[in-house]
């Protein structure tokens, strides 16, 4: 079997690009012989990795002051992973840091690039942060960018999710991806049969579905104030917000907003799911929700949690930024996120939408994700990359 390395950043929570990696790689380690890289691993991933037989190792990493030793980080990994890896081996890498290593220890590499590193070149993830941590980033971009835009525009191969970030990538680096490899569903999981439906779900004329990581990435803000429109129209809906990763400061002030606006008996959060949760949560749904900004290559280009709605045979309210995970009218409906009366009047519109057409829709929404976003798409996509190194 052919070496594979695979290095990433860190794995601790349940969002989309740990779940991709995850999902992604496990069916490769069938044809390939893997080692993964981590600067960090949660138990609960480490123990995914252990039972599909996946050699998990670590990547040295400083206890503190991460960017301020950033360069130490990258010299010692390279001179430790130097002694483990062959300069032929194909090496894979995904974001800053670890895409600069690969480059530094193999002349084989593909980058494979989710959006353009939001805390370097998105204003509007950098304008989020607090004060002194939006000062740490200045910093950090002006000391290293450069080294992120070398280590793209020198790997051998770059990769990305879907058209949709490649303008991001452009304007960024100055180069255009070589081969999509798409997001995917396990869509024989995505589709199981539920027991109990919990107690969130009953008697609700309507009940809408939404994740958070309470980031722009996510916009969940943008819908809050949506629902303050819509719920001046109409009371015939329940929210019901998932997160993937825990903030507990910015949930205070959702849960203030919604208070101070009169959204409390409308809007729950119900934490984070498990998968076999997850699903049941998107088929006792009517429809999912996704409103991050479309002015940021990681808010609207690419969503997980819309593709797995879809499975599991669930219409989606997406935001505007990505032409392939929807079809308008079809499987959902597109939303400018920024335009509070229009996320209202779609929510309005589907509220009281026949319960015929629902029916349509669902049923377009399972067999568009079966065409399109299967793994075996991007398996086979990324396969054909490294036997085009291998065979250099």
């Amino acid at each position: 079997m052919k070496k594979l390395i695979v290095l990433h950043t860190e794995s601790l929570y349940s969002r989309g690009g740990e779940k991709y990696l995850f999902e992604l790689f496990k069916r490769l380690s069938r044809k390939y012989s893997l080692i993964m890289y981590f600067h960090a691993l949660s138990p609960e991933w480490a123990e995914k990795y252990r039972k599909e037989k996946i050699e998990v190792r670590k990547l040295w990493k400083p206890k503190r002051y991460y960017w301020l030793l950033l360069p130490v980080t990258v010299l010692i990994n390279v001179f430790s992973l130097k002694k483990q890896i062959k300069k032929t081996d194909v090496v894979y890498a995904t974001g800053f840091p670890v895409n600069l290593i690969a480059v530094l220890i193999s002349n084989k590499t593909i980058s494979h690039c989710f959006e353009p590193l939001p805390i370097f070149y998105d204003p509007i993830r950098i304008s989020s942060l607090p004060p002194f941590s939006r000062l740490c980033v200045i910093i950090a971009r002006k000391l290293y960018a450069w080294l992120d835009v070398f280590a793209i525009r020198t790997s051998s191969r770059l990769t990305t999710l879907n058209v949709s970030v490649e303008k991001f990538i452009l304007e960024t680096y100055h180069r255009k991806p070589d081969a999509y490899i798409p997001n995917g569903v396990d869509t024989d999981f995505f589709r199981l049969k539920t027991g109990k439906i919990p107690a969130h779900f009953i008697k609700h004329p309507c009940i809408i579905g939404h994740s958070t990581d309470y980031t722009i990435f996510k916009g969940t803000p943008y819908l809050l104030r949506a629902l303050v429109t819509l719920v001046k129209k109409t009371k015939n809906f329940k929210v019901l917000i998932s997160e993937s990763v825990a903030d507990t400061g910015m949930k205070r002030e959702y849960l203030s907003y919604i208070r101070a606006s009169g959204l409390k008996e409308h809007v729950v959060f119900v934490g984070n799911l498990s998968d076999t949760q997850l699903v049941t949560f998107y088929k006792h749904i009517d429809v999912f929700i996704f409103t991050g900004s479309h002015q940021s290559a990681g808010g609207a280009t690419a969503s997980l949690s819309v593709i797995e709605a879809q499975a599991c045979g669930t219409p989606v309210i997406r935001s505007i930024g990505n032409g392939d995970e929807i079809i308008n009218h079809h499987t959902g409906f597109y939303i400018n996120p920024s335009n509070p009366r229009q996320i209202a009047d779609a929510l309005y519109r589907f509220i009281y939408m026949p319960q015929k057409t629902r029916r349509t829709l669902r049923k377009n929404t399972r067999a568009y994700v079966l065409s399109q976003f299967t793994w075996k798409h991007a398996v086979s996509a990324l396969d054909v990359l490294i036997s085009t190194l291998n065979s250099i």
